[in-house]
């Protein structure tokens, strides 16, 4: 039977055996919709703690991660396209 993985820059581990996190489903927890949103930028930039990433995983609505996630990437390629308009003349 395989397992999900969760690969990190310094170790990949299987999400069942991942040291500290418990996916027991009684012990999921919903996550607000800010702190999807920020737990979502900060893994982009590559500064997420543990404890976070941990609450991530425990979190019972994966909806509130994939619409905050959609979220940041509309956000992130407009920023692009700002940017590249401001800068490349006309």
């Amino acid at each position: 039977m395989e397992s999900d993985i969760i690969v990190n820059k310094a170790a990949v581990w299987p999400v069942n055996h991942l040291p500290g996190i418990n996916m027991n489903q009684s012990q999921k927890k919903p996550v607000a919709f800010l702190k999807a949103l920020l737990s979502i930028l900060s893994a982009a930039l590559g500064v997420q703690k543990r404890e976070n990433m941990e609450r991530d995983l425990n979190a019972s609505n994966p909806a509130v991660y994939i619409i905050s996630g959609i979220i940041f990437l509309v956000l992130f390629i407009g920023g692009i396209a700002t940017v590249v308009s401001v800068v490349v003349p006309k």
